[in-house]
C-alpha cells in the first residue's frame, strides 16, 4: 500500500478491506458477508466522523467569515 510512503513522516496509515484470498492474483476471492460488514464500518465512519468533521469545519469557516465582516 501507499502507507509505507507516509509513515517515515509520522503519518499513520490505515489499511482495511473485506476478507478474501489471493488479492490481485489468479483465484482472487472475497467473502461476501465481510463486504457487508466492511460497508457498514466505512459508512458509520463517514456518518459519524468525516461528515461531522466537515460540519465543524464549515461552521468555523462561517464564524470566521462573519467576524471578518
Amino acid at each position: 500500500s501507499d502507507a509505507s510512503f507516509f509513515t517515515p513522516y509520522g503519518i499513520i496509515g490505515l489499511i482495511n478491506q473485506p476478507d478474501g484470498e489471493n488479492y490481485h492474483a489468479p483465484g482472487e476471492s472475497v467473502d461476501i458477508e465481510s463486504v457487508g460488514l466492511y460497508y457498514n464500518v466505512v459508512k458509520t465512519y463517514l456518518d459519524r466522523v468525516a461528515l461531522g468533521s466537515l460540519e465543524t469545519v464549515n461552521a468555523a469557516r462561517e464564524e470566521a467569515t462573519a467576524e471578518a465582516v
